[in-house]
């Protein structure tokens, strides 16, 4: 993954300093006169796009100085301390021994000590130029310096320090002068404190080699300054072009080049890559997400010697953590996912409300184990499922129905009109379906279909091999019997119709639904109601089966399939009458 990063900045170096936001730029205007300095005025403008080198604006760490005392504004008071003042402090602290800066050092302490003998009146007319603008409309504020009106960006003592600022932060406090390059294996200055990923650390003393020592941290990733400032690029290549939404995780997309191409073509697949991320209108695009931005379709009709590793991270305040690393997923496994989707979207294309199947029916059933909780505390479920997705393993169906029927049975309880149950009972059906496809759940049964085919035997092989066994048919046709007559009583004005009751909110055993069956039939027959040809299917299959035995989740997931499924059994049953009097 880190060599990929280092590829990616290597291809795309990021000469560029970063960009202010849109908005207003304070000006803390000074100038000289007979070898001092004084402050003259707070001025503010509008930033300009155009002056992005006379800002001479990149950020720093969170919480100390930029690497030039430009800054956005948070809070005034401290804003003006730690990016301003605190640049200035920085600057006399880390380079007060360094002979070839000295007239620089000199230049920037009159501006630090005129900036301290009028800080209170400085930090006075800030707050007033941000109030002043506040009150027409919402603005962003930065701050930067000028000195006899030019910018620090047009002052070669700024720019120079800008410069050393830049290469002092690479040694930081682990350096080693003569070492191997981790990852570019040249012989040289290395640094251990590489500050392109939040997610490495050495802010505890076990995550450091050699002793537990800061100095000796270059031993654990030791990389010389061309390699950082490639891992700098790379990420804001990444961060610019490759990070993507994956129902509420933010997820990065590193392309790995697995066989030799030269430095044009490399380039020209990921600008094909980069510009599909912001065309979001393209023609017969396929997504497995909602994030319109989506790109793996586009990744799935490349060959094999372009792969790439998905990481999902998760940010913690001024930390980032990896939640999932899936690596060296190949094109062909990409074609193996839209291949199963396509088969979703055409078993359903008749009898859906034509939603194109993703992945958002997964996080429907994997994101909270209460919905009123506010954090996702099935992540680890769901990315391990998502993990399998990508680079293949295998899930048990039993643990996949226990989280489908509890988001079903949530459903069933809550919702009155019990719309959301029977799309919820869909996509679960869905989900099922596409990881057969993908090999990672497995149905395994020794069931014979039964030569004298009955007239939902084409309905079942559709769906094949959801519906493996005689004792699921039964269910399943149970289930949209049930649905049938529930139909009935809401039709009369029984809402909630009353045989709701009967099904102990989809919590039945097998001799609850045994018990059910003849009730049903009585109560359809008291309507005055008839449905024989599903009554004589469902009596057929139960004979069939045997002793069977299911768990409660599996018996009531059948069931409720049928459920959902309730009119398109009526609609076999009535084009069979049609057929049998034609």
């Amino acid at each position: 993954m880190i060599r990929a990063i280092r590829e990616l900045g290597r291809l795309y170096p990021n000469t560029e300093l970063d960009k202010l936001p849109e908005g207003h730029l304070i000006i803390i205007e000074l100038s000289s006169t007979g070898g001092t300095l004084q402050f003259d005025q707070v001025s503010i403008e509008e930033i300009d796009l155009e002056k992005i080198k006379n800002y001479l604006y990149k950020k720093g760490t969170p919480n100390g100085p930029n690497f030039s005392p430009t800054a956005i504004i948070t809070e005034p008071e401290k804003t003006f301390d730690v990016k301003v003042i605190g640049w200035f402090r920085r600057i006399m602290k880390d380079f007060s021994g360094k002979p070839d800066l000295q007239n620089h050092l000199n230049y920037v302490k009159k501006i630090q000590d005129c900036l301290d003998q009028n800080s209170e009146k400085i930090l006075s007319e800030i707050k007033n130029k941000i109030s002043e603008y506040k009150k027409s409309r919402d603005h962003s504020f930065s701050i930067t310096i000028k000195i006899d009106q030019k910018y620090i960006g047009e002052i070669q003592e700024f720019q120079e320090l800008f410069k050393a600022f830049l290469s002092h932060s690479f040694s930081g406090k682990s350096f080693q002068e003569e070492a191997l390059c981790s990852l570019c294996g040249k012989k040289g200055e290395v640094s251990g404190s590489v500050g392109v990923f939040k997610f490495y650390t050495l802010d505890k003393p076990g995550f450091i080699a050699g002793g537990f020592k800061e100095e000796f941290a270059w031993r654990n990733f030791p990389v010389c300054r061309d390699c950082q400032f490639h891992l700098e690029s790379g990420r804001k290549y990444i961060e610019d072009n490759l990070v993507f939404n994956f129902y509420g995780l933010k997820y990065w997309i590193i392309p790995k080049f697995y066989l030799a191409r030269n430095d044009d073509e490399k380039r020209e697949i990921l600008r094909t890559l980069a510009s599909s991320s912001k065309n979001q209108t393209m023609q017969n695009r396929k997504r497995i997400t909602s994030d319109q931005r989506e790109i793996l379709d586009i990744l799935s009709q490349s060959q094999d010697y372009l792969g790439i590793d998905i990481i999902f991270i998760e940010q913690e305040k001024s930390a980032e953590r990896i939640l999932l690393h899936i690596e060296d997923i190949f094109p062909s496994r990409l074609r193996k996912i839209f291949e199963a989707k396509d088969k979703i979207d055409d078993i359903f294309s008749e009898v859906s409300d034509q939603r194109d199947f993703n992945l958002e029916a997964l996080r429907l059933f994997f994101s909270k184990t209460d919905k009123s909780k506010r954090e996702y505390d099935l992540n680890n479920y769901f990315l391990d499922i998502v993990a399998k997705i990508f680079r293949g393993g295998r899930v048990q169906i039993g643990f996949l129905l226990k989280f489908f029927m509890k988001s079903i049975r949530d459903e069933f309880i809550r919702d009155s009109t019990r719309k959301r149950f029977l799309q919820l009972t869909e996509d679960s059906l869905k989900l099922l379906l596409f990881l057969h496809f993908l090999e990672i759940v497995e149905f395994a049964s020794d069931y014979n279909k039964n030569t004298n085919m009955g007239i939902f035997e084409g309905f079942f092989n559709k769906y094949s091999p959801v519906f493996d066994s005689p004792h699921k048919k039964a269910l399943f046709l149970l289930g949209a019997l049930t649905q049938l007559l529930l139909n009935v009583q809401m039709a009369r004005g029984k809402i909630p119709p009353p045989f709701l009751k009967k099904l102990k909110s989809l919590k039945m055993s097998k001799k609850d639904v045994i018990a059910l069956f003849p009730e049903l039939k009585n109560k359809l027959f008291e309507y005055g109601v008839s449905y024989r040809k599903i009554e004589e299917e469902c009596t057929r299959y139960f004979l069939e089966s045997g002793d069977w035995n299911m768990s409660v989740d599996e018996l009531n997931f059948y069931f409720v399939c049928g459920m959902n499924s309730a009119q398109q059994m009526k609609k076999i049953i009535e084009e069979d009458k049609q057929d049998g009097t034609q």
